[in-house]
């Protein structure tokens, strides 16, 4: 990887997308690491798509919701790289002590929950979706979220854009985002269905 911000190709000859796989909770402290090194060499703000799945899709929306904040509060040339490292700082902390409540037991730790789960709209997914929320996400973005953060709420409109920013639109002989140092990341949430082998992809848009 290129250690200089200013000598990565334009997006017209290039661009920077960032794969994370799954693996419970080791594939998110694995990312964890990959993020950081990136933030020291200055290249996160360089990353315009995050694909993520399973443990990587953990660590993937909260890195993406805590970069949302910071383009919805400043401007393009009022962030630099150290906003970035501050950005994996904060994911190290909040996954360590969301990890310390073990999420995995505190699924069957609760009697009337268990009992929801008998019923037909209550299920072991939701109640983890819940401790989720609970203990990363909302942590994380500062405020009350539950039941769940709408995805379609999480589209990125940065300071100073237009109103329906979108990175990848078209703009003269190049797109919205390479105009910008620090570019609007798009993220796609990957899953499979396992009893049918059905492959799904989820995003804001």
């Amino acid at each position: 990887m290129n250690d200089n911000p200013s000598r990565v190709p334009s997006a017209s000859h290039a661009r920077l997308g960032l794969a994370l796989s799954g693996g419970g909770f080791r594939a998110a402290f694995f990312h964890l690491g990959v993020l950081a090194r990136m933030a020291e060499l200055d290249l996160l703000r360089q990353v315009e798509v995050l694909s993520t799945v399973s443990g990587g899709s953990v660590i993937g929306s909260m890195y993406y919701l805590k970069v949302r904040k910071l383009l919805q509060e400043h401007r393009d040339e009022e962030i630099g790289s150290e906003d970035y490292v501050q950005i994996v700082s904060d994911l190290e902390r909040r996954l360590y002590d969301g990890v310390r409540h073990n999420l995995r037991t505190r699924t069957f730790a609760n009697p009337i929950k268990n009992c929801r789960m008998y019923g037909p709209s209550y299920s072991r997914s939701d109640r983890i979706a819940e401790l989720y929320t609970r203990y990363l996400f909302e942590p994380l973005v500062g405020c009350d979220v539950l039941p769940a953060i709408p995805l379609r709420q999480t589209v990125i409109q940065p300071v100073g854009e237009d109103p329906g920013f979108k990175p990848f639109a078209k703009i003269e002989d190049c797109t919205a985002n390479d105009r910008r140092r620090n570019k609007v990341p798009i993220l796609l949430l990957n899953a499979t269905t396992l009893n049918t082998g059905h492959n799904s992809r989820f995003t804001s848009t």
